[in-house]
């Protein structure tokens, strides 16, 4: 068998009815499995799966009780025979040729690839997560692990084995994603980007479960990647700001809840805001975390008195730079100021 195509799921039943009938439909000359991990979901995900017609080439797996996304990569991967496994998320759509894409990578590449991943809809949101990741390097390249993912991506089933897979201590979003890709890292092989792998995020996620997943991240995932990867920790960007002396007057200044509430009104009220209103959003997110995994809380209370003019200043700042985003006017030097934030924030 060529590959292995794992897919995780949890309640996700009306999604997998979309994703079903594309996997059916891909167009690949080579050989490949599909095994379903069914996460104990709770809605009729079992049903769906169990009246598919049984195949050879289609595994189906229970797990009698909610073992973790991680927990169920691995027990996939256990179940492949494939040489090349090819991971994704219950939620996305695959183009025609997925399947193919991948293999077709691994045939020349001894390496892992991360697909590209559309979302459906035109939200802002939505357009700020097609521009994140790998779309930042362009047609194809080389990916720092920071920017791994596995809702899209595939390696050979000999390294997989080789990192002893998903770490399962990783239970909170995003962080056992950081690690594999720290792990694939420090084994000396690359990380590409792929995307003849192209496929579809079916459902757009609410701003609150996006930013809530972030935190999670701070507050458990993260610590737990810097405990195990002090070596890296400064690698990760939001870390390395956040253990740096600047964090203190970015509390002060940007991150302060009053300025906070100001941009979160704004991301929730307006669809068309520039990328770094999102980053500051999921920093903001991430930050949190880490002060309550850390019981690090800044007052801004007690600010000296320079403290609170830099404060007042940023407010002015950020009304001043929305009113003229707004109404048009903004220009270069605009533009150039949010181009020095996202650096901030990356």
């Amino acid at each position: 068998m060529e590959a292995s195509l794992v897919v995780i799921t949890r309640n996700q039943a009306n999604h997998l009815r979309e994703l079903i009938p594309t996997i059916a439909a891909q167009q690949s000359s080579s050989k490949f499995e599909t095994i379903i991990v069914n996460d104990c979901s709770t809605d009729d995900t079992q049903v769906l799966l169990d009246s598919l017609p049984q195949k050879e080439d289609l595994v189906i797996i229970h797990c009698g009780q909610n073992i973790g996304r991680a927990a169920a990569r691995n027990l996939g991967a256990d179940k492949a025979s494939g040489k090349v496994l090819i991971f994704i998320d219950g939620d996305l759509i695959l183009s025609e040729r997925f399947v193919q894409g991948h293999i077709n990578f691994h045939r020349s590449e001894f390496a892992a690839a991360v697909g590209r991943t559309l979302y459906r809809g035109d939200s802002g949101v939505n357009r700020y997560f097609e521009s994140r990741g790998g779309a930042k390097v362009g047609e194809a390249g080389t990916l720092p692990f920071r920017y791994f993912i596995s809702m899209n991506f595939s390696i050979p089933q000999s390294l997989f084995d080789k990192l002893n897979g998903f770490d399962t201590e990783f239970s909170s979003y995003g962080g056992e994603d950081l690690d594999l890709g720290c792990r694939i890292h420090k084994n000396g092989t690359a990380i590409c980007y792929l995307p003849s792998a192209l496929a579809t995020h079916i459902e757009e996620s609410s701003l609150a479960e996006i930013f809530g997943k972030r935190y999670q991240f701070g507050l458990h995932g993260l610590p737990l990647f810097v405990k195990k990867h002090p070596d890296l920790a400064q690698d990760i960007p939001v870390y390395r700001l956040y253990s740096s002396n600047t964090y203190r007057y970015l509390s002060i200044c940007l991150l302060n809840p009053i300025f906070a509430r100001i941009i979160k009104n704004l991301v929730l009220k307006i669809n068309k805001l520039p990328a770094v209103f999102y980053d500051y959003m999921i920093v903001k997110a991430i930050f949190d975390g880490l002060n309550d995994a850390n019981e690090k809380n800044v007052s801004t209370s007690g600010a000296s008195g320079p403290e609170r003019r830099a404060m007042m200043i940023s407010l002015t700042w950020l009304l001043l730079i929305n009113i003229l985003y707004l109404f048009g006017f903004a220009g270069e030097r605009y533009k150039t100021a949010l181009k020095v934030l996202e650096d901030i924030f990356h």
